[in-house]
């Protein structure tokens, strides 16, 4: 799970058009690490879900920090100047869990990251 960070101050400083087009960069920058048969989706807010099916657990730490360090690095560019912006993210790893239960386990381990500093990913702990 991915959640941008400090997103209401984006729609507070650049409105909510503004806010629509970090969503649809970052949906980009998503979709452009993730291959089928990876499946991306918006999960409420500025929060994605991306499942992995099939993997180990060293794909997904992977793919997290890729687009935690892709996101820091490429600051979106709107009208005539560039917004910085950075992710967290939470990690679950579905041990044959319900769908609930892995999003649940997941937002958690999303809190953590942001209560940790933010622009970081967090492996759910049980």
């Amino acid at each position: 799970m991915f959640d941008l960070d400090h997103f209401k101050s984006v729609n507070d400083t650049h409105g909510h058009a503004g806010g629509d087009a970090v969503l649809r960069h970052f949906s980009i920058v998503l979709n452009e690490h993730c291959p089928a048969p990876i499946t991306v989706g918006r999960y409420g807010g500025e929060e994605f879900i991306v499942i992995i099916p099939d993997c180990d657990l060293y794909e997904p730490i992977h793919l997290a920090e890729t687009i935690v360090a892709a996101v820091q690095q490429t600051p979106f560019v709107m009208q005539d100047h560039a917004v910085s912006i950075t992710v967290s993210a939470g990690i679950a790893y579905a041990h044959h869990h319900p769908a609930e239960t892995v999003f649940k386990q997941a937002d958690i381990a999303l809190y953590e990251a942001k209560t940790q500093g933010r622009n970081q990913y967090r492996l759910y702990q049980s």
